[in-house]
This record gives C-alpha cells, sequence and structure tokens, in this order.
C-alpha cells in the first residue's frame, strides 16, 4: 500500500507496479512481536545555494547509521533456534535497484562507520546481481 502511493520515477527512480510489489508470506514463519515491527524511513534532500547534496552519498550514511544502531542495540532478530538473539553483521543484508551505481557511496560510508581493527582490511561483500 505504501510503496503503491509513493514510488514513481520522480520519486523512487522507478514505478511500482505488480511485478515490483512485495507480497505478503509467512505469517505463521514470522509471527509479529513488539518491538519488532517494520520500518519506514524517507530521505528527503534539497540542495540550497550555499550546499548541494549527493542523493546516493545522503541516503547511504543513513543506512550505515542505522545499521551500526541496531547493532549497538542488540536489536533482537530469531535464531537458528527460534529464539530471540542480538543482531550480528553477518544478518543484515542491503537490497538496492542498481547496485552498481550506488556501491562506491555505500562502501565508503560503511567503512566510516565500521571501520577495520588497526592492521586489518574491513571487507564488504560484492553486490549479489539478478541475471
Amino acid at each position: 500500500f505504501i510503496f503503491s502511493n509513493i514510488l514513481s520515477v520522480e520519486m523512487g527512480e522507478m514505478d511500482y507496479g505488480d511485478d515490483e510489489q512485495l507480497y505478503f508470506g509467512a505469517e505463521e514463519a514470522y509471527p509479529p512481536r513488539p518491538g519488532m515491527e517494520p520500518e519506514l524511513h524517507l530521505i528527503s534532500v534539497e540542495n540550497t545555494e550555499e550546499e548541494t547534496f549527493d542523493r546516493t552519498e545522503v541516503e547511504a550514511r543513513f543506512v550505515a547509521r542505522r545499521i551500526r544502531r541496531l547493532l549497538d542495540q542488540g536489536f533482537p532478530v530469531q535464531g537458528e533456534d527460534g529464539q530471540p538473539r542480538p543482531v550480528e553483521p553477518e544478518d543484515i543484508v542491503i537490497l538496492m535497484r542498481s547496485p552498481r551505481a550506488r556501491l562506491a557511496a555505500y562502501t565508503a560510508a560503511l567503512r566510516r562507520t565500521f571501520p577495520a581493527p588497526a592492521g586489518r582490511a574491513r571487507r564488504f561483500s560484492a553486490p549479489w546481481r539478478r541475471r
């Protein structure tokens, strides 16, 4: 409902039709739990005379900071045993349209937010592409 009302080529770089729609399912596997409601964040950026913004960089910084907060708070996720456990970095995936165009901005934001330990390089997985 929300996406079909707000996503368009102008707003989200795509029209949200039947092919893009998310379909409800798996209700029995994931029963509703307080504090685990879905989130929707709209990021609005406007250039001014003094400053211009790169929308992708702003979005990437927001996503990196949100992931950092989830990890710092120990946000509960369902473990393999069905019991809640704190979220871990390997539980998180960033889904995006046109990842190649956004990869550099997201990688930079994630590197700034999650610095590597001294003497070690921080690696982030390359995007998976549907063929």
